[in-house]
C-alpha cells in the first residue's frame, strides 16, 4: 500500500526491485529523496503538527536514499556520497540486466571513486563505526558522518532532539551508522571499486542508517521521488 504522502511533490515508487524503481523515478523526471530530504521532512511533519496519517508514514517507515557508499578497488577506504550530479548519474546508468554486483555491490571505476565527492573513511573509520551499536544524543551531535549526511549542524540537531522524543529517550540502535560486509570479488573475479545506496531506519529500529542496502531486490524500505533539483539545501 502507497503511502500517505502528497503526490504532487513526494511519490512513492513500489513496483519491482530497487533498480526498476529508481527507473521509474528517472523516467518521470523526478530525483530520488537523499536522507537529508527525508529528515527535513521528518521535521517538518513534526513541527506542522499534520495529519496521523502523513506523520506515521514519515516516522514509521525506513526509507531508502539516492545517497552512495563507495568502496575503493582494494576494499580498504570507503566514501559517503551524498547529493552530487557524479552520484545520480551513476544510479541513472545501472542496468539491472548486465551490471555485475558482488554482495550486491556495483561496479566502479576506481577513477569514478577518487574524482567524485564525498565524505572518506578509512578502513579504521568503518570498522569502528560498524562496532558502535548506538549513540548517545551528544555522540551523534559530534558525529561527523551524521553532520555530512543531513548536509547542516542545524539540520543534525533538530534530528537528534526530535529522534530522542520520537524513540522516548530509548538507546538501543539509537542513530546507529552501519556500512555492512566487505565487497567481495565480482562475477569475472575481479576486485572493483563498488557502491551501495543507503536506507533510513524507522522508529523502531532506532532511526539510524544503513549504507549496505540492496539495489536488487524488492526492498522493505520506501523508496520516494521528487521533483528533479527539489532538494534540500547543504551547507559547504
Amino acid at each position: 500500500m502507497a503511502l500517505q504522502l502528497n503526490a504532487e511533490i513526494y511519490k512513492e515508487y513500489v513496483e519491482g526491485t530497487n533498480v526498476d524503481r529508481l527507473q521509474h523515478i528517472f523516467a518521470d523526471n523526478r530525483e530520488p529523496m537523499f536522507i537529508a530530504d527525508i529528515v527535513q521532512r521528518r521535521l517538518d511533519v513534526r513541527k506542522d503538527q499534520t495529519l496521523k496519517s502523513t506523520y506515521d508514514a514519515w516516522w514509521q517507515n525506513g526509507f531508502y536514499s539516492g545517497d552512495l557508499w563507495l568502496r575503493d578497488s582494494e576494499n580498504k577506504n570507503g566514501k559517503i556520497v551524498c547529493y552530487e550530479l557524479e552520484g545520480l548519474e551513476f544510479l541513472r546508468q545501472i542496468d539491472p540486466k548486465l551490471n555485475i554486483h558482488s554482495n550486491n555491490f556495483l561496479p566502479l571505476s576506481q577513477d569514478f571513486f577518487e574524482k567524485v565527492e564525498g565524505l572518506g573513511l578509512t578502513l579504521k573509520d568503518i570498522e569502528r563505526l560498524n562496532s558502535k551499536k548506538e549513540y548517545t544524543p551528544a555522540e551523534a551531535l559530534q558525529s561527523r558522518e551524521w553532520r555530512y549526511l543531513l548536509g547542516s549542524q542545524e539540520r543534525l540537531e533538530a534530528y537528534v532532539e526530535a529522534s530522542a522524543k520520537e524513540s522516548d529517550n530509548l538507546t538501543h540502535n539509537f542513530m546507529r551508522l552501519e556500512f555492512g560486509k566487505e565487497v567481495g570479488k565480482f562475477r569475472d573475479q575481479s576486485h572493483l571499486a563498488a557502491g551501495k545506496f543507503w536506507c533510513l531506519y524507522e522508529r523502531i529500529c532506532g532511526l539510524g542508517a544503513n549504507g549496505a542496502n540492496h539495489l536488487f531486490l524488492e526492498g522493505v524500505a520506501r523508496l520516494v521521488g521528487v521533483p528533479a533539483g527539489m532538494h534540500v539545501k547543504r551547507e559547504k
